[in-house]
């Protein structure tokens, strides 16, 4: 998955041909925010499939964090070559969250369901009411508190 991820870091034609993407740009465009992500981001206006998906995605808050602890320690601005102009207008946190975190999870599922992106990123948005009560972050769970 490290090379995928890199690609997806890496590789503009690569990010724009990534069906999490595609599922983003269509998704603010259905809700009547056009594709111009830097300013629905910089009003910070999602997609509401994108919220849905990233505030419950069917790893729940504790998946999330884990992925983002995750992709933190595999690529990290300050030590690895990490080209901005390939996920603009969004910062490496948003990109992160808006496609990276979501592509782990989809990718995870297709190995689990043995199914392509597009059916996993439906699992993932279906099963998000399980993934929040299930893997919620408590107070009580120490385990998260360093992530």
């Amino acid at each position: 998955l490290r090379p995928e991820l890199e690609c997806l870091l890496s590789n503009r034609e690569e990010k724009e041909e990534c069906f999490i993407y595609k599922t983003l740009l269509t998704d603010l465009l259905e809700q009547g925010y056009g594709i111009e992500v830097r300013k629905c981001l910089s009003i910070q206006m999602i997609g509401s499939m994108f919220y849905l998906a990233l505030t419950i995605n069917s790893y729940g808050p504790k998946g999330s964090a884990v992925f983002q602890a995750t992709l933190n320690k595999l690529f990290n601005p300050q030590t690895d070559t990490i080209n901005p102009d390939i996920f603009a207008p969004m910062t490496l946190d948003q990109y992160n969250q808006f496609m990276l975190i979501l592509y782990i999870a989809c990718h995870l599922i297709t190995e689990d369901h043995n199914c392509d992106m597009k059916e996993a990123f439906t699992v993932m948005v279906a099963s998000g009411d399980a993934g929040d009560e299930l893997q919620a972050i408590n107070d009580k769970d120490e385990r998260f508190d360093d992530l």
